[in-house]
């Protein structure tokens, strides 16, 4: 069994409530320019993003984020700013992978150390990304043992998770969003504004009371800084894949750093920060990319799931079991479950009571086409689906699953 499981809950938490404590304070910017009449009122309204991103994602009557209404606009950014442009940075593709995790997944997969090593290995020559399976379009990988990436400061930091995702481009390809979320000092922390602080920053503003605003800002940001010294809590990077996936899987370090970087610079030229950030980024795609070919090697019937007895009732308010309804628990996973290749088992997970199936996303996965002799190969891809959507309320959002997966060794 493996000994260092991260909570992922708590990783994706404290993610959210950086994204949160920047965002309330680039609002804070915002009516501060309002005042001095820099801004408009809509201005004011577009950037209270930090109080709508939670409930929105419970809203099912949207079906769809648009990027850019919640994305800070550049002209009212300054790097004096509470939070700056290149913090806000780190998290401007933030509230979109959130939502798509919530909205087409909530899983999140442990990988042991052993699998984790040899993934980290994998090489993938001739392989396209037409060729990868997605089990989902957004799901969380944690780890045994932590990546870790040299800070442009010069600060090691850890990253034990990470979210993967692949997003729609405005030209009609993809982009794999790759997040990684950092070590906390200790476990059990929790982070940022709470709802009850929330309300208050909306009720001073509402009063225009900026200077009172300002103080319960700094008193959280002190708090959350003294206690998770290292901005930004997470990193990202974005890999595009054009219009069609006809193109290779990349994963060497100076290959991508060709791709994505500045080019103008010779990668043998690059400082030590640089250098780290891309190789983490390919190890973090060769993990990501080994794990969705993993995935389809496994039947149904090698994953056992349950819902977690512990989790508190309030979760499964709305009627039916394990959906989500308050705004404090987009991050929760309330499933637990594991992948144990040397056994098989069947799939009791997926209920919660005699013939009951709780709502879940059934992975993607290849079938026969219909017809078919019974030795025919598997060709026919199945995109992945909601079982009993009819379950989740207008207002709500599944359990989630985290998975454990079992080491061979």
């Amino acid at each position: 069994m493996t000994s260092n499981i991260p909570d992922v809950s708590e990783r994706l938490s404290h993610a959210f409530a950086n994204w949160q404590m920047y965002y309330f304070g680039h609002e804070l910017e915002v009516a501060r320019s309002v005042a001095e009449g820099k801004a408009t009122n809509q201005d004011r309204i577009t950037a209270q993003a930090g109080s709508r991103l939670a409930r929105t994602i419970l809203d099912n009557s949207i079906k769809e984020l648009q990027p850019d209404d919640w994305k800070p606009r550049k002209e009212l950014l300054d790097e004096e700013d509470l939070c700056g442009k290149q913090i806000l940075g780190y998290y401007e593709a933030f509230p979109l992978e959130l939502f798509t995790w919530n909205r087409k997944s909530r899983r999140a997969f442990h990988l042991p150390i052993s699998l984790e090593a040899m993934l980290a290995a994998a090489t993938f020559p001739e392989m396209e990304w037409e060729d990868v399976l997605w089990p989902h379009d957004s799901f969380v990988i944690s780890l045994e043992k932590p990546i870790k990436v040299l800070h442009p400061r010069g600060v090691s930091q850890s990253f034990d998770t990470m979210m993967v995702s692949r997003l729609e481009n405005e030209d009609g390809g993809h982009s794999i969003h790759l997040r990684w979320f950092q070590v906390p000092p200790k476990k059990g922390m929790r982070q940022g504004y709470s709802l009850k602080d929330a309300q208050r920053h909306r009720e001073l503003l509402k009063k225009n009371d900026l200077m009172r605003t300002l103080k319960l800002w700094s008193k959280i940001g002190k708090e959350m800084q003294r206690r998770a010294p290292y901005i930004p809590g997470s990193q990202f990077a974005v890999v595009g894949i054009g219009p069609t996936g006809y193109q290779n899987v990349e994963t060497d370090p100076a290959k991508l750093y060709k791709k994505l970087g500045d080019a103008a610079v010779a990668w043998e030229n690059q400082d030590h920060s640089t250098i780290s950030y891309f190789e983490c980024l390919s190890v973090s795609l060769r993990i990501a990319v080994g794990w969705m070919m993993y995935l389809e090697t496994l039947s149904s019937d090698s994953i056992q799931t349950h819902r977690d007895p512990k989790q508190k009732t309030r979760m499964n308010a709305g009627g039916a079991p394990g959906i989500i309804t308050e705004p404090d628990g987009i991050c929760e996973i309330i499933g637990k479950g594991r992948i144990d290749p040397s056994e098989t088992t069947q799939e009791p997970g997926k209920r919660c009571g005699k013939g009951f199936v709780r709502p879940h996303w059934r992975r993607a996965h290849y079938k026969r086409p219909t017809g078919s002799s019974p030795g025919a190969p598997r060709t026919l891809r199945i995109p992945p689906v909601l079982v009993r959507a009819d379950l989740v309320p207008l207002y709500g959002i599944i359990s989630g699953t985290n998975t454990i997966v079992i080491s061979e060794d």
